[in-house]
């Protein structure tokens, strides 16, 4: 892959940007505090995505980028292309169903971007909203798809 990213620094800021949105989805979770928890990046995205703040595709997109990460630390020249086209599949249909064919190709460093603004943003709403809830069904699907292929388009 052509495309540039420090992966395990990209981890790290998407972990941050889980236990923003965990301590907004949560505020009063005394007992357990995710930022200085044992929990790693996969459980606190499982327990984002039971919280309804990423849909299915990017929560998928974000599981697979974890595997991308465990399997980089085991050999850092792994091939990773395919984990990166199925992440890319799972994030391009989860902002529209009908985008199956995507001539320019996957692009690692766009699935972390994007899913780092959907997280920024997701958590921003739990902070001015009412109590949480499923907010990631209440995107607009079709924002969501403009900004990934705008995302795309400058990579």
């Amino acid at each position: 892959m052509s495309d540039a990213l420090d992966l395990p620094v990209a981890l790290e800021r998407l972990e941050r940007r889980l236990d923003a949105a965990l301590a907004a989805a949560l505020p009063n979770a005394y007992a357990f505090t995710f930022s200085e928890s044992v929990v790693g990046y996969q459980a606190k995205r499982d327990v984002v995505y039971a919280c309804g703040i990423l849909n299915e595709g990017e929560n998928e997109a974000a599981l697979i980028l974890g595997f991308i990460h465990d399997r980089r630390a085991q050999d850092p020249t792994a091939p990773i292309d395919h984990l990166t086209r199925e992440a890319w599949y799972y994030l391009r249909t989860s902002t529209d169903p009908s985008w199956q064919i995507d001539p320019a190709g996957p692009s690692l460093p766009v699935i972390v971007a994007f899913l780092d603004e959907m997280l920024a943003e997701r958590t921003e709403r739990l902070h001015a909203g009412p109590p949480p809830r499923l907010i990631a069904a209440d995107d607009d699907q079709a924002a969501r798809n403009a900004r990934l292929r705008e995302l795309r388009a400058r990579r």
